[in-house]
């Protein structure tokens, strides 16, 4: 996803033309991050000269990713996770009880995200690669088909990287992805399972783009079999 200058221009309709009732205007852009150079550039004109009673909200993730220039004119603000107890408290309310940990976790803490999961389509396809997972079973992962599935898959083995590489050096896990454990030794593990966690990374990205979803999934398998193997 890209936020393109067509849409940073767009907002000047609703921002410089003033409303008849003299309201503030507030533009959310989420994830500010994804904004291209020249939309960048297009909302600086808008942050160095805003008009009167309008404000810009830049939601952004990775706030190192935007422009020094977009940065230097905004206030800063961080927006910590919610506590825990509360974040699985909110998110039982909303999703099956028996659910919620698990989701909660997968999904680092993150109440809203772990709501997606538990509740949409994106859940569903990562159940059968967490199964398999949990369950120290990688020749069990199932055929991916199609970008859907692929992208669960990628994702899902990325976590499972992350986890395996924080049970090396910190003895836990960060999504819940660790299951059945196998010996291996702590330097060469960890460093295995970083590369791989890299590696599934870009694999994610990739499998938003036209590819051969079968032929993609059988690599990433085959590599995680590759480390197991090799512990």
């Amino acid at each position: 996803m890209e936020i393109r200058v067509d849409q940073v221009r767009e907002l000047a309709d609703f921002l410089y033309l003033g409303s008849h009732r003299g309201r503030r205007r507030v533009a959310i852009v989420h994830p500010a991050e994804t904004m291209n150079v020249h939309a960048a550039n297009a909302l600086l004109k808008g942050l160095e000269e805003p008009p009167a009673g309008a404000f810009f909200l830049l939601v952004s993730h990775h706030p190192a990713r935007l422009l020094p220039t977009i940065r230097s004119r905004c206030v800063s603000l961080s927006v910590p996770r919610p506590d825990a107890a509360e974040a699985l408290k909110w998110l039982k309310t909303v999703v099956p009880a028996a659910e919620a940990a698990r989701w909660l976790k997968f999904a680092g803490g993150a109440p809203r995200i772990a709501a997606q999961y538990a509740r949409g389509e994106r859940g569903a396809a990562l159940v059968p690669y967490l199964s398999a997972l949990t369950q120290g079973e990688p020749g069990d992962l199932p055929e991916a088909s199609d970008r859907e599935g692929l992208e669960a898959m990628a994702e899902a083995l990325q976590k499972h990287a992350i986890d395996r590489l924080t049970v090396a050096l910190a003895g836990r896990t960060i999504y819940g992805t660790e299951g059945a454990q196998r010996s291996t030794g702590q330097q060469a593990g960890a460093l295995r399972w970083a590369s791989f966690a890299r590696e599934m990374g870009r694999a994610r990205a990739l499998s938003r783009h036209p590819v051969n979803a079968r032929l993609f999934a059988a690599e990433m398998k085959y590599k995680l079999i590759e480390i197991y193997d090799n512990q």
